[in-house]
């Protein structure tokens, strides 16, 4: 961990690679591991790694939303909403998993499960300017344009400098005029 404190990612992919060689049935490894490799963007190494995290610790709730993130990051949606579900069993209160659940769920174009994702993600966190702009996508989406409008306004009011807030309120007068 203190190489990655440092940003040298090869130093710690390396010195992490000699330890699971070492350790082969450390969980903790493998996750640091993983989260190196995914810092590197070697998404591939990153999946490896964190899935044998899960193999050895099915319950380790960090492995499975770092493991969704690298599959939303490589476009495998239906996977990523697997691990975010899994994340969310193990700890319902996970503001982040519901966000990112909601995300993938709106990338294979399941808006309703969407909207369902970013408003229990609000309930843990009524003051997101994040979870209020994605509540407000998945709104644009479906057609409930009032609905979008208070809710990229809201985001606003939270962080005056959320800037896709303020272009999707600008993108809204040309959904209305369609």
């Amino acid at each position: 961990a203190c190489y990655r404190a440092k940003n040298d990612i090869q130093k710690q992919i390396f010195y992490l690679e000699e330890a699971a060689k070492l350790n082969p049935n450390m969980p903790d490894i493998y996750f640091n591991l993983g989260l190196a490799y995914s810092d590197a963007k070697m998404y591939l190494n990153a999946r490896y790694a964190l899935e044998s995290v899960i193999e050895l610790r099915p319950a380790f709730k960090e492995a499975h939303f770092n493991l969704g993130t690298v599959y939303y990051k490589t476009g495998w949606y239906n996977e990523a909403i697997a691990e975010f579900t899994k994340c969310i069993e193990l700890s319902p209160e996970w503001f982040e998993a519901y966000l990112n659940l909601g995300s993938s769920y709106l990338k294979v174009g399941k808006v309703a499960e969407a909207k369902s994702q970013f408003e229990k993600a609000l309930q843990l966190k009524p003051n997101s300017a994040e979870a209020n702009y994605s509540l407000g996508i998945a709104h644009t989406k479906l057609g409930n344009y009032d609905e979008a409008e208070m809710l990229f306004k809201k985001a606003l009011n939270i962080e005056p400098w959320h800037r896709m807030s303020s272009v999707m309120l600008k993108e809204l007068e040309n959904y209305r005029k369609k």
